[in-house]
This record gives structure tokens, C-alpha cells and sequence, in this order.
């Protein structure tokens, strides 16, 4: 079937899969990786041994299950269950986010707590704003990443084509689209270039 949409509605669909979707997979590491640094018991070991497991454990061929579970969920083809299924945080973001953490004084909250900081607070106002760098880096790493996918929308978004999708899907098997002609086409890749090259 000829892609759905033209070269806005993939546009939108593209900002909205690579910015939200960026920002899930780059939130839950970092908010993981404070918790598990910052309170040092058996539920953060074995939180952190998790995630050492699941990076050293090749997973092959969990697509279809994912798919189906998606689908009777009620969550495949949807935005919202994307950004679920992008809100993990077994990752090795994970572990530069905890080492980050990690090697911060801890004078910083205590000195928040004595002049009456909530933990919550302490946590927003002081160091989420000290990782403000290393976020916007695996931010900006993440979005040019999801910005580039063509599989995933593919596969789990497939009313939804991003540009990439779009511009795959019609040079390679789609003669009824209408990204199809050479102009149409080449705005699409020029639209899809400039992210990249900002």
C-alpha cells in the first residue's frame, strides 16, 4: 500500500517519534542511574546487576513476541506504547548516568537537607541540573539516532511513517506514493538532512 501522508504529516510524525521518544530513553537511564546511585542498598545492587545481565545478554528474535504483547495491550501502532517501550533504562546510559552520580560530593545534599530540601527537590533542583550536559549529549546522540530509524516505525508505528520510513519505503518498493516523484523526494531529503546537519 502507497504511504499514508505527505511530506508535513511525516515531518510532524518524525519530530514527535525522535524528540519524545529521545527524551524517554534518555530520562529513564539518567533517573534510574541517580536513584541507584544516590541510596546504596540491595535493591539498587540488584538493579544495577540487571542491567549489567541484560547489556551482556544477546536478545535475538524478540520482535514478534514484543509485537504481539504490544497488539494485546492495545499498544502497537500507537505513540503512547512506543514511548513506553522506549522508557527503559537497561542500557549503558544507564551506567555512565550512575558513574556520573556516583563520583558527586555528597556535601550537595547535605546541605539541601539542613536547610530543609525534600528529596525530590534535592534531586530536580541540584543534581539533575548538574548532569545537564551528559542529557543533552545522549539526548542529541538518541534523537539523530531515531530521527535515521526506518525499521522501528516500520514495524511498530506502520500508520504513522516518519520521513526516513517514507523516503526508504519509496525508493526501494513503492511506485504509487506520493513521495514518489524526483521533487517530492528530494524536499523529503533535504527536510530529513537539516536536524542532521544542525
Amino acid at each position: 500500500a502507497p504511504i499514508k501522508g505527505d511530506i508535513v504529516t511525516c515531518t510532524l510524525y518524525t519530530f514527535i517519534y525522535a524528540g519524545i521518544g529521545a527524551l524517554c530513553s534518555t530520562f529513564m537511564p539518567m533517573f534510574m542511574g541517580y536513584l541507584c546511585s544516590m541510596y546504596s542498598n540491595k535493591v539498587s545492587g540488584f538493579l544495577y546487576a540487571v542491567v549489567l545481565f541484560v547489556i551482556a545478554t544477546p536478545i535475538v528474535g524478540a520482535t514478534p513476541s514484543t509485537i504481539n504483547l504490544m497488539r494485546s495491550l492495545r499498544l502497537y501502532d500507537t505513540f503512547v506504547g512506543e514511548f513506553i517501550r522506549r522508557s527503559t533504562f537497561t542500557n549503558m546510559y544507564f551506567l555512565i548516568f550512575f558513574a556520573y552520580f556516583k563520583g558527586l560530593s555528597s556535601g550537595f545534599s547535605e546541605a539541601a537537607e539542613i536547610d530543609g530540601a525534600s528529596q525530590l527537590s534535592i534531586m530536580f533542583r541540584i543534581y539533575i541540573p548538574l548532569a545537564a550536559n551528559i542529557f543533552f549529549t545522549v539526548y542529541l546522540m538518541l534523537f539523530v539516532n531515531y530521527w535515521n530509524d526506518f525499521t522501528t516505525p516500520m514495524m511498530f508505528l506502520p500508520s504513522k511513517p516518519t520521513l526516513s520510513y517514507a523516503i526508504y519505503f519509496t525508493t526501494t518498493l513503492d511506485s504509487g506514493s506520493n513521495f514518489n516523484r524526483d521533487t517530492r523526494r528530494m524536499a523529503a531529503l533535504m527536510v530529513f538532512a537539516v536536524p542532521i546537519i544542525v
